[in-house]
């Protein structure tokens, strides 16, 4: 090679753990208030709020990705982002000694980069760069000190690291009344990408998970803050996308690995725990305690806990003896229960004889409040309801055909007679959606369509099919 790396290498082994952040796996775009009376929408231009007949309000928060209600209906925990292009403003986001060390990192990796020589390609291959925990402010900041470095190393390829961006994401709480909200305290900001927040029962805690995008033993971490503002504690390195709290507000329920963690595709080893994080009164304690380890599953990042109001634990995993070959080992998780201190073995939730019914995406599986039903959804379209009472497998959205095989967002519960879900547009028409927001009753077998009249700008990249991006 001339000393000019190749087109796009840059972005490949640094910025590619930035694109992983946006990902493909579904998310809970719409979130009902405890009380029914509200929903949460993520539309694809920000937070709006909704009613049970489908009113919709104006944009209320720009870019809000996740959402977690209080338990009084009254007030939301919001997860927000934003873009920026310059370090002064990313490193004021951090603490003095993460952006030294996200600096120390991008020294580091420069000093790689400059060294390197020959096809870019094998440079993440003889090149340890895990140690890199913000790739993308990584870039911003190389930009800002090293750019006529960079210039000369990748020539004409420089251009491709202009526009490249770090994502502020901000943790914010939100009064809600009626149709508005209004702004609250701050939580956090952080260069992190977060990937799940949920209140604690108790409304005084907020469980954070966040992406630790370039190492190679897992990709998130779970904390737990105390207040706004407060000093976040980390309650599990390795841990999967979803945790929850126990229905008392006193513990966190999660899957962590207890093997090096080999990608998001590979099942592999961990153990659902459930860690002692806030004491009677609600207050999240000081010293860190001993997780009880409750059960040893076989997972992939997605898997998911969820508690219900009478203590028990519902988590995904794989159902597979070892040991065995990777092909008995299959593809596709199923759903397990247990009650600490009551039940002392693991219960399989879907009779063996209704798993075929549940289909590929048990993961994303949601509890009905009063923890009766639980709704599955599936690649293919499909949106199964498994009651727990009789093990029976009911439809509620039929296996649809071509491109509407994908679930636009997390089936999500109204009440336990109500599910809420997305439903494809078969018979769209020119400016239609592709996808309708469905609220189903169980006991009517029917639903009421919501999204009718939404505006484009809500649905863009949500009920709509994904836009297609250009190739760099």
């Amino acid at each position: 090679m001339d000393g000019t790396m190749r087109r796009g290498a840059l972005i490949v082994t640094v910025a590619a753990a930035v694109l992983l952040l946006a990902g493909c796996n579904p998310t809970g775009r719409i979130v009902w208030s405890p009380d029914g009376r509200t929903m949460a929408v993520l539309a694809g231009d920000g937070l709006r709020l909704g009613d049970p007949g489908g009113q919709l309000s104006p944009l209320l928060v720009t870019d809000a990705r996740i959402a977690s209600w209080y338990p009084g209906s009254r007030q939301l925990l919001l997860v927000s982002r934003a873009q920026t292009t310059n370090w002064k403003e990313a490193s004021a986001v951090v603490s003095a000694a993460e952006s030294k060390q996200i600096a120390a990192e991008s020294e580091q990796y420069l000093s790689q980069l400059l060294a390197f020589k020959g096809d870019f390609d094998d440079f993440a291959k003889k090149e340890n760069v895990d140690y890199l925990s913000c790739p993308a402010a990584t870039i911003v900041y190389l930009r800002a000190t090293h750019a006529r470095q960079l210039r000369e190393k990748l020539g004409d390829n420089w251009l491709q690291l202009r526009d490249t961006a770090a994502t502020v994401s901000t943790v914010q709480t939100f009064d809600v009344s009626g149709h508005s909200v209004s702004s609250g305290p701050v939580w956090c900001r952080t260069l992190r990408q977060i990937d799940e927040v949920r209140v604690c029962p108790t409304g005084k805690a907020a469980l954070i998970v966040e992406t630790v995008p370039a190492r190679s033993d897992g990709p998130f971490r779970a904390l737990v803050m105390p207040a706004p503002g407060g000093q976040a504690r980390e309650i599990a390195h390795l841990a999967s996308r979803y945790p929850d709290w126990t229905a008392d507000g006193r513990k966190i329920a999660y899957v962590r690995a207890t093997d090096r963690y080999a990608g998001s595709d590979h099942p592999h080893l961990g153990e659902l725990d459930a860690m002692p994080v806030c004491d009677a009164e609600g207050s999240v304690i000081e010293e860190s305690q001993s997780a009880e380890g409750l059960a040893v599953v076989a997972y992939t990042e997605n898997s998911r806990v969820r508690c219900t109001r009478d203590g028990r634990i519902v988590f995904s995993a794989f159902d597979f003896q070892l040991p065995c070959t990777r092909e008995d080992a299959g593809k596709n998780q199923s759903l397990f229960a247990l009650e600490p201190g009551r039940l002392p073995t693991v219960v399989r939730l879907v009779p063996r004889s209704q798993e075929e019914k549940i289909g590929d995406s048990a993961e994303y599986f949601e509890i009905s409040p009063g923890g009766g039903r639980v709704s599955i959804p599936d690649e293919s379209g499909t949106v199964s309801v498994l009651d727990l009472g009789s093990g029976e497998v009911s439809r509620a959205q039929k296996r649809v055909a071509g491109e509407h095989q994908r679930i636009p967002f997390i089936p999500c519960w109204r009440s336990d007679d109500e599910l809420c879900f997305a439903a494809p547009n078969e018979k769209k028409q020119a400016g239609e959606h592709d996808w309708d927001v469905v609220l189903w009753s169980l006991p009517k077998g029917s639903g009421a369509t919501l999204s009718r009249s939404w505006p484009a700008e809500a649905v863009r990249n949500f009920l709509n099919e994904p836009e297609q991006q250009p190739s760099p």
